[in-house]
């Protein structure tokens, strides 16, 4: 529980987490965002923004392959038609497709 509650006074302490992370893809820690995201996926949450904060994560953290796996997860989410409010849809879709150019690029 310890670890838990420093991963979240950590990334309370950042100015704007989700936003650094998700629309401005610049991070002083990206093993922040991927601890962040595992806890999210251990409390259940099987979503769009988890699935890309993972993705963001991995490519950051140089492991390409789990980062692919995220974008096919978050493919998949969309697939199975779980509800996306028109907000989040506006926000995560256009960060998802341009994780899958960085991708594509082989950018880091």
């Amino acid at each position: 529980m310890d670890r838990e509650k420093e991963l979240l006074q950590r990334i309370c302490a950042l100015d704007d987490f989700c936003g650094s992370a998700l629309f401005k893809d610049e991070l002083p820690d990206w093993q922040l965002a991927k601890g962040f995201a595992d806890l999210l996926t251990r409390l259940g949450h099987d979503d769009l923004l988890v699935h890309l904060l993972l993705a963001r994560a991995y490519r950051h953290l140089g492991d390409p392959e789990n980062a692919a796996a995220e974008r096919r997860r978050c493919r998949a989410v969309i697939a199975e038609g779980k509800p996306l409010t028109n907000a989040e849809a506006e926000a995560l879709l256009p960060t998802l497709e341009a994780e899958e150019r960085l991708a594509s690029i082989n950018l880091p």
